[in-house]
């Protein structure tokens, strides 16, 4: 019997051990029930959290399916189309989603609408006053009068089928100038299957055009209050509106005088009066009862005498529990010794501008005269007319 050397013997020992760690090593039943564990484990993380993908080449059809076992198909993705068959499509991204489509359309289509759909919402959850916006940009190298910025257009069908547009509206360039720019937007609805302007602002150096209809018989019906702060036409609304609170009242008070000293009293009541001085009595021969609050506008008159010398005009009222009025109002004077007045020649006394003394006012109810102080010389026939100005609202 050969004895093997004993290095033999460690050589033949270790080539076993190594075989033997080869060996597979069998399972308790135990880890195999953890081991599918921990790939279900996996595989739900895997499905209810996102997938980040830099970049994915679809050269067929990529199926996106839910449930453990992939059982209910809910989205596909092919080379040209993304198809959810149920449930919302949610694109979430940490920055911009810019959308470069080389046909130049995007269409949002619904086969099955109900309601006021499709349609495009943009929401905003910001607490500030900002909200959300919608920008039509015309990025132009060379911007011009006349520039389309963009257009809303709403469109349908006709009687016959016909794809139609009904309304529009536009964004026009009026002025590209730097620092100087103006805007023009447009209002447009189908008038007779031709496009026309309804309503249009225009930004104008400073200020704001607006033109309103189309067509001389257009109509526009304003269902509240309109206030104007300018003209209408040239015309000045609010002044002429004014005017329509104020009535005018010619009182023809012509007379003879006698006096060339005594100041006398015109006949307000109508009539031929002769009258040097009327005393304490006879008011009602020349006074009158003022209807409204007013003014004395003028009073004109035409002697047959040459007007030479000073002429004073008087306007007066009548206090409470008197009968002749005595209390002089305003005065108005006029000189006639530099530059006389010939015979026969109408003279005017402009209330309306600076008296001599006092003010031209008087209320409604109190008695009114008004009063000629010749100084020193008489006027013998005389027409005159006194013009009295109402304010019909008091």
């Amino acid at each position: 019997m050969r004895v093997r050397p004993k290095k033999d013997k460690e050589e033949i020992n270790k080539t076993k051990r190594s075989v033997s760690n080869r060996r597979p090593q069998r399972k308790s039943p135990k880890e195999h029930i953890q081991a599918i564990y921990d790939s279900l484990k996996i595989l739900k993380t895997l499905i209810a959290t996102k997938i980040k993908v830099k970049r994915l080449t679809v050269t067929d059809t990529l199926k996106a399916k839910t449930g453990i076992f992939g059982a209910t198909e809910k989205m596909t993705l092919t080379d040209n189309e993304i198809d959810v068959s149920s449930g919302d499509l949610a694109i979430d991204v940490a920055g911009n989603i810019n959308l470069d489509a080389d046909g130049g359309s995007v269409t949002i289509t619904d086969t099955l609408p109900s309601g006021y759909f499709p349609s495009l919402r943009l929401i905003s959850t910001d607490a500030s006053t900002a909200g959300p916006i919608q920008l039509f940009t015309h990025n132009s190298a060379s911007p011009a009068i006349g520039d389309v910025l963009g257009e809303i257009f709403f469109q349908g069908d006709d009687s016959a089928g016909n794809v139609t547009g009904y309304a529009s509206i536009k964004g026009i360039l009026e002025s590209p100038t730097s620092g100087s720019e103006e805007g023009k937007i447009s209002f447009l609805v189908s008038d007779g299957s031709t496009s026309r302007v309804g309503y249009q602002m225009v930004g104008d150096d400073g200020k704001v055009n607006v033109n309103v209809g189309y067509g001389a018989a257009s109509v526009t019906a304003v269902a509240g209050n309109i206030t104007v702060g300018g003209t209408v036409d040239g015309v000045d609304i609010a002044a002429r509106d004014a005017l329509h609170n104020f009535s005018y009242h010619y009182v023809v008070a012509n007379f003879y005088s006698t006096s060339s000293s005594a100041a006398f009293f015109v006949p307000l009541v109508g009539g031929v009066s002769e009258i040097a001085t009327p005393g304490s009595g006879s008011g009602e021969r020349f006074g009158m009862i003022a209807p409204h609050n007013g003014t004395l506008e003028k009073v004109m008159f035409r002697s047959e005498q040459a007007l030479r010398f000073d002429f004073l005009c008087e306007l007066l009222t009548a206090s409470t529990a008197t009968e002749v009025p005595a209390t002089v109002v305003g005065t108005l004077n006029a000189d006639f010794s530099g530059t006389p007045i010939a015979d026969d020649t109408t003279y005017t006394y402009d209330w309306t501008g600076t008296l001599t003394s006092g003010a031209n006012t008087f209320s409604a109810g109190q008695v009114l005269a008004v009063r000629l102080d010749p100084t020193s010389q008489y006027l013998g026939d005389t027409y005159c007319m006194c013009v009295f100005k109402y304010d019909i609202t008091t």
